[in-house]
């Protein structure tokens, strides 16, 4: 374990404070624990893997990856045992930090995937030491941090793009292949994801799962049939992909109220 860690000489002022900052070389031991911080901590992730937690929500965290920890929070952050990470970070104080984080509409945020904004931080961290002149170095990095913080909102602008256009892509191969029996495996796989990242990030687009999704996609049409058609349920049952037609039934009453014969007589 390594560190370089700099500070400046009374490095605040009524606005914004610098009270730490520096560069973490960790090893499998690192761990911080700390409970009601006095600080807003800024980390962007050089290489290698961690996870943080804050008040009893756990987020991994990898290269390119930042992380913010707000003041007031309890939060408790520790490297990968295998892949321990390289972090270059920050430690600020004043309104300034909270003003621009609520400005930004990310209060609810803590870890920001893929924001390659490690010239900003690298930046601010040489900041500090290098000129005699504290208030205008206090100015500098709050500009600095401003852009740091400007950059994570767009970084959750486009990682909202990027997951509504992943759930748009499932859902499309659903609307296009629902008589088939589609695999949550195969979803994930479309769009290089977990089975489970792949499920939760349909149902926050769409409020329902891909299987739901299917189903209630397949009773739609088979009401249609049952209707403006003469097909048998096990007819129904079968052109859209049912196992058999009690499944179908029994799926089709659960939703509907009715049995599908019940449901073409009413």
């Amino acid at each position: 374990m390594r560190e370089i860690i700099k500070s400046l000489a009374n490095g605040k002022n009524e606005l914004f404070g610098i009270e730490l900052c520096g560069t973490s070389y960790c090893d499998a031991n690192y761990k911080i624990k700390r409970e009601c911080v006095k600080v807003n901590r800024f980390a962007y992730i050089i290489s290698g893997k961690g996870t943080v937690v804050v008040d009893g929500k756990r987020e991994r965290l990898e290269a390119c990856d930042v992380y913010y920890l707000a003041e007031g929070e309890n939060h408790y952050y520790y490297a990968d045992a295998n892949e321990p990470w390289t972090q270059i970070w920050f430690n600020v104080t004043g309104p300034i930090c909270k003003e621009l984080i609520s400005i930004y509409g990310l209060c609810d945020k803590r870890v920001f995937k893929n924001c390659r904004v490690f010239s900003y931080f690298d930046e601010f961290v040489k900041n500090v030491g290098t000129s005699t002149d504290t208030k205008e170095t206090l100015k500098e990095n709050a500009i600095i941090l401003h852009q740091i913080i400007s950059e994570m909102a767009e970084c959750v602008k486009q990682s909202a793009i990027q997951l509504q256009n992943e759930a748009e892509l499932m859902r499309d191969y659903i609307e296009s292949n629902y008589t088939r029996q589609i695999k949550n495996s195969d979803l994930a796989k479309m769009i290089e994801r977990s089975e489970s990242q792949a499920i939760r990030i349909f149902k926050k687009a769409f409020l329902t799962t891909p299987y739901d999704y299917a189903i209630e996609r397949r009773l739609g049409v088979a009401k249609q049939m049952l209707k403006s058609t003469s097909m048998t349920v096990k007819d129904i049952a079968a052109s859209l992909g049912f196992t058999n037609e009690h499944y179908f039934s029994s799926c089709f009453k659960a939703r509907e109220g009715l049995t599908p014969l019940k449901y073409r007589k009413s």
